[in-house]
């Protein structure tokens, strides 16, 4: 459970489309909430069964930033609203973070994406 109440999320297994040249096989991705505060959200990754936490910190007064295994990926200053999109890798995959905040300053949503795969999303986004 979350500090804010029960986790929510919808968490989504994918394989990569395109096959790993080194060695020809698609790696299992799985992403989990594991928990969440206002502006936070810690993510547990699974890429093939290696572990990598995830975690988004908004509350930064005036930058937001994105850690991978508590390592800073990207930072992104904002001196007027929320930046909503995050590039950065993780094991050497390109991810895409996604996040929306709303007018009371908490996340209404947020989207990860791991080699343009979608692979958590929490929150409702429009159809595309």
């Amino acid at each position: 459970m979350g500090a804010s109440g029960p986790l929510r999320g919808s968490p989504v297994v994918a394989r990569r489309s395109t096959p790993d040249p080194l060695d020809g096989r698609r790696p299992l991705v799985r992403c989990q909430l594991k928990d969440s505060r206002r502006l936070w959200r810690l993510l547990e990754l699974r890429i093939d069964g290696a572990v990598h936490l995830l975690e988004y910190q908004g509350a930064g007064m005036g930058f937001e930033e994105v850690r991978v295994d508590g390592e800073v990926a990207v930072q992104k200053r904002s001196f007027v609203w929320f930046v909503p999109r995050f590039e950065f890798a993780v094991a050497g995959h390109p991810a895409l973070l996604e996040v929306r905040v709303g007018w009371l300053l908490k996340i209404s949503a947020l989207r990860l994406r791991v080699d343009s795969w979608p692979v958590y999303t929490e929150g409702s986004w429009p159809a595309v």
